[in-house]
């Protein structure tokens, strides 16, 4: 009788075995002939932006109508799908994924195993896509020069509509909020 692998079997065996590689200091990227998984789930500093990125958008958003979470699944297309640092969307929604029409704003968080997907792929996928408003966090610099710009999709393409000046983002889309991220990545609000 054969046994199927479940996929954490298959990752952690794939994760012992001498394909994987460091992509940047804390950022690994494990191949194989059939997927690519490249994971930063070591990254003190990431895990702690997307947390209080988390708090800080739930804390100011004025409506019920939305909910924030920490890397959900988001459908943008069929056959096409994403897992941002942080998505906000329509509460109440129960699926394996979050449809692209149903999120308001999603987050990346860059560093320097990631930063051209999420700067270039990601953001025309996002706009491609629909999504309403892009946030880009970027860490490839370390946490002492972190800058943050806000995209607002205009006319199918994002606008600058907020960038962050010495570490402090302020914006008023889609609603009031501020952030001062250089704080945020170090614990202290």
């Amino acid at each position: 009788m054969r046994r199927a692998l479940s996929i954490a079997a298959l990752t952690a065996l794939v994760l012992m075995s001498t394909s994987g590689r460091a992509v940047a200091d804390d950022w690994i990227e494990v191949k194989s002939a059939h997927f690519t998984v490249v994971s930063n789930a070591g990254d003190r500093t990431t895990r702690r932006l997307v947390w209080q990125l988390e708090k800080i958008l739930d804390e100011t958003c004025p409506s019920q109508e939305w909910e924030v979470f920490p890397g959900l699944n988001v459908r943008l297309w069929p056959g096409h799908i994403r897992n941002p640092d942080v998505i906000l969307t329509r509460s109440g929604a129960m699926s394996r994924y979050v449809p692209a029409a149903e999120v308001l704003l999603l987050v990346e968080i860059t560093s320097p195993g990631n930063f051209r997907q999420d700067r270039i792929v990601k953001h025309g996928d996002y706009a491609a896509a629909g999504v309403p408003f892009y946030l880009r966090v970027n860490l490839e610099k370390g946490h002492e020069v972190l800058e943050a710009t806000l995209f607002e999709l205009v006319d199918g393409s994002y606008q600058e509509t907020a960038r962050s000046a010495n570490g402090l983002l302020r914006s008023s889309l889609p609603w009031p909020f501020e952030a001062d991220l250089r704080a945020l990545a170090v614990g202290r609000r």
